[in-house]
């Protein structure tokens, strides 16, 4: 069986916005990895961030204010582009979406949870899902 692996970048300040779609989307099918559930104590965090963002069919990008203050955020979304790992942007906060992340179409968390959440289903299910290993 196959399921599609999400890697979550996101802020600090959006935790909470990660959590949310965590729970949402491991009840969907869905393999998620984000920093404060998945790097074992005294792992390497970049080591580990680059091998999950490489291995990773989507990369949801949690776009706020904050996300684009983050320098750790920024280096997330590069890595992921410079993997071609698909990336999905979600508005958790009204921002003004920076740099080439302006060319993407993303799911809007901030007016209707539930069509957002739908939308991010749909774009993730339709990406190849990477065998489990």
């Amino acid at each position: 069986m196959r399921k599609t692996n999400v890697f979550i970048s996101y802020a600090r300040r959006d935790k909470q916005w990660a959590e949310w779609l965590r729970e949402r989307l491991v009840k969907h099918g869905f393999r998620i990895w984000t920093d404060s559930t998945s790097v074992p104590a005294g792992e390497s965090f970049i080591a580990e961030l680059n091998r999950t963002i490489e291995k990773s069919d989507v990369v949801l990008v949690l776009l706020s204010p904050s996300y684009f203050q983050s320098t750790w955020c920024q280096q997330e979304t590069a890595a992921a582009a410079a993997s071609k790992v698909p990336i999905i942007p979600v508005l958790v906060e009204p921002c003004e979406v920076q740099g080439f992340l302006r060319n993407y179409n993303w799911a809007d968390l901030t007016s209707d949870r539930d069509s957002g959440l739908r939308a991010v289903i749909q774009a993730a299910e339709h990406l190849p899902a990477q065998p489990l290993a």
